[in-house]
């Protein structure tokens, strides 16, 4: 495969404190724990120079499906891959849905969402990530997503 495309759910946005006890084998969701199985990803995904890959960014929850603290995580952890784990000019490649989903914010849009319990997105923010992520495909095919 030339293009091969990793997805989280939404679950991944429920972000505890850490333990003080970073362990990539935890099943525990914490930002230490997150980073170092990103790290690990990364390096297992650059063995495949020839192949790009396109990760998209956590999405968010509604706020009521999250707490403040939560939300503050997810968006830290979001930053954080944005901004340090990605590294320009190799094989991986960001779709930033939570951008698309949030603007900026650190919920779900109200109006992106199934309702406010429902934090899948809805028809709406369906239609704009489905033609962003097209996009992007094509760009990284292309090579003129840079």
């Amino acid at each position: 495969y030339d293009v091969i495309i990793f997805k989280h759910c939404f679950p991944v946005s429920k972000i505890s404190d850490d333990d003080n006890n970073p362990d990539i084998n935890s099943k525990l969701k914490t930002l230490a724990n997150y980073k170092l199985q990103y790290d690990a990803l990364r390096e297992k995904l650059h063995q495949f120079p020839h192949t790009k890959f396109i990760v998209w960014t956590g999405p968010a929850l509604t706020e009521s499906q999250t707490t403040i603290e939560e939300a503050k995580r997810a968006s830290h952890f979001y930053n954080w891959v944005r901004e340090v784990w990605d590294i320009p000019n190799d094989n991986i490649e960001l779709f930033d849905f939570r951008a698309i989903e949030t603007e900026g914010g650190l919920f779900l849009r109200q109006d992106f969402a199934i309702n406010k319990d429902d934090p899948h997105p809805n028809i709406k923010a369906s239609k704009i990530a489905a033609e962003l992520l097209a996009k992007k495909i094509i760009e990284v095919l292309e090579g003129t997503n840079r």
